[in-house]
């Protein structure tokens, strides 16, 4: 009996161990992953899954461990970071379940709101959110506060997210950077470009994340400060960064210094970074008079192995340029074909590359050249709706709208200019009566 106890007491020893050092390993990944993910390093994708494969082993090899809440709750958090969300549910609603009175039990609460937040679901975030901040631990009331902002800022409450904002930030100056980047983002979601300006540039110092830096380089270019977006994103490595760098240097007349810029990634990569490089490629080349660069730039983008519209806009704007050329020598090649192709390239430019501008001057270039061409009048009527929709020019709208209905013709496109023009006196009618 006197030998059996010691080892019985040296299992305990060194089962013990073997538990802390898996978790401990564990928790160093995670660390590592966040320390990675602050600095916008993809790197931290990897750390996380062998946090989360670390965390499975423990629960499996130690299932009455005293401490078996611990690595529940941390493999929630890397299911979490993952963007696991359904995964991370599951293991926070575990430890409620089993270990309803542990530590991590108001962290789970607020966790579960957060992933009730990411799908949009506020009603069902508030109440985790309520069930946390119930638990009367500080630092959980904390991170509640922000997350509650989350929740005004999706439920589209700007001025809630304002005002309880900058008293938080006095309440809980911990989470004063945190907070601000919410306000900042609840005036640009109220169209307050200079005030969210404002809020952002205060927030940033040398460990301000790339996207930060991304989005208020996407401020400064929709407010036409393209110098602002090259300071700031000068120098900087990622695709986004680059590729909107790029459109800076477009903007303010360097296109050599755009090309440098995006080149390398549309030439090396296959995903979406490439196709939108390599189109930006293409503009970039026309402007310049090179017709042999943009009609490779939009091969490789026609190309490419990826799933999203700009591919399409691709490939209806180099067939154009090819038949283009095409009719240019060859005496046989049908007109309606060419008219054909500009019409679908004009329709390309607003459904798919968002250039609402531009698609205007394409359809008006087709319809001048091709006065008998069958989608004439459809042309004519996607110009109203542009006119009426993007551009929010009524008087252009109509203009085009009375030319399409005096031509006393029985075509759909001559109805459906006839009903729009009612809909806009009515409208109009409805304000008089309001004002």
């Amino acid at each position: 009996m006197k030998k059996i106890l010691p080892v019985l007491f040296l299992l305990l020893l060194f089962s013990g161990c073997a538990y802390y050092n898996a978790f401990y390993n564990a928790k160093k990944y995670y660390n590592e992953g966040m320390e990675l993910k602050k600095k916008g390093n993809k790197a931290y994708m990897d750390k996380f899954r062998k946090s989360a494969e670390k965390c499975e082993k423990v629960i499996a090899w130690y299932p009455n461990s005293r401490w078996m809440d611990d690595a529940i709750y941390l493999l929630g958090l890397n299911f979490y970071e993952q963007d696991q969300f359904d995964r991370a549910e599951r293991k926070f609603r575990e430890l409620l379940e089993y270990y309803p009175d542990s530590p991590f039990a108001p962290w789970s609460y607020l966790y579960l709101g957060k992933i009730y937040i990411k799908r949009g679901k506020v009603s069902d975030a508030m109440f985790y959110l309520s069930m946390a901040k119930k638990s009367g631990n500080e630092k959980v009331i904390e991170e509640v506060t922000k997350e509650e902002l989350k929740v005004y800022l999706e439920d589209g409450e700007h001025e809630k997210v304002i005002n309880l904002g900058n008293e938080y930030i006095k309440k809980y100056p911990a989470k004063k950077e945190e907070i601000m980047k919410l306000i900042a983002d609840a005036y640009l979601s109220k169209g307050d470009t200079t005030r969210a300006i404002l809020y952002y540039k205060k927030t940033m110092d040398e460990n301000t994340p790339d996207s930060l830096k991304i989005k208020l380089g996407e401020i400064y270019m929709e407010k036409n400060m393209p110098d602002s977006t090259i300071s700031l994103l000068k120098g900087m490595s990622g695709p986004d960064a680059k590729i909107l760098l790029a459109k800076a240097y477009v903007k303010t007349g360097y296109p050599d210094s755009a090309i440098a810029s995006i080149e390398e990634i549309a030439r090396i990569r296959r995903d979406k970074y490439s196709l939108v490089s390599n189109i930006l490629l293409s503009e970039i080349y026309q402007a310049k008079g090179d017709t042999a660069a943009m009609m490779k730039a939009l091969k490789k983008a026609k190309g490419l192995s990826v799933e999203d519209p700009l591919k399409e806009f691709a490939l209806r704007k180099y067939n154009y340029y090819i038949d283009l050329e095409r009719s240019k020598t060859d005496t046989t090649f049908n007109d309606s074909t060419l008219a054909e192709d500009l019409y679908l390239y004009a329709e390309a430019l607003y459904l798919y590359a968002e250039k609402p501008d531009e698609a205007l001057r394409v359809f008006l270039k087709l319809e001048r050249k091709f006065p008998e061409f069958y989608l004439r009048k459809k042309s004519m009527f996607a110009r109203a709706y542009l006119y009426l929709n993007y551009l929010h020019d009524t008087i252009s709208a109509i203009r085009v709208l009375d030319t399409l209905t005096s031509t006393q013709d029985t075509s759909v496109y001559v109805k459906k200019a006839g009903e729009l023009l009612d809909e806009i006196q009515k409208d109009k009618n409805t304000n008089k009566e309001t004002e």
